[in-house]
């Protein structure tokens, strides 16, 4: 490549683009989906011609991240079932909406700690979770000697 004025990656795009191209043609759908299934990336054949890497630029969500509360313990005794319950409310909050996330944290009202009535019941069922998954206040924790 030397005395080229084609950098790298420009030559790497075009053998990607030469190769996805070919892959097109209605005779090699199936060599590609093959050669794509085979592979645990699922890596298509102008990337793995021009070694290049597909990069999303939008972040990916985690599936299951506990929602907004701050971490608090329940106002009662909670069964194993119940953590569980609260715990799994946590994880899946995000993917309900806020009608029906306080309509359910509505039935867990007497583990909530206690607080003004205005208060919405989501972030402190949450909050809950997050204290029941070891996370902790300032004010809540030990103090080291």
């Amino acid at each position: 490549m030397q005395g080229s004025r084609l950098r790298e990656c420009d030559i790497n795009s075009a053998i990607d683009g030469w190769i996805d191209s070919g892959s097109e043609v209605p005779a090699f759908y199936g060599f590609g989906i093959v050669a794509m299934l085979l592979r645990r990336d699922a890596c298509r054949l102008g990337d793995l011609a021009a070694g290049t890497l597909v990069v999303y630029r939008n972040p990916v969500e985690q599936a299951g991240a506990i929602g907004e509360g701050e971490p608090a313990p329940p106002a009662v005794p909670l069964s194993t079932r119940q953590q569980a319950a609260i715990a799994a409310f946590a994880w899946r909050v995000r993917r309900l909406t806020p009608e029906r996330a306080e309509e359910i944290a509505a039935l867990a009202s007497d583990a909530l700690p206690a607080a003004e009535s205005t208060t919405a019941m989501t972030p402190r069922l949450i909050g809950i979770a997050r204290w029941l998954h070891g996370q902790r206040r300032a004010v809540d924790a030990p103090v080291a000697p």
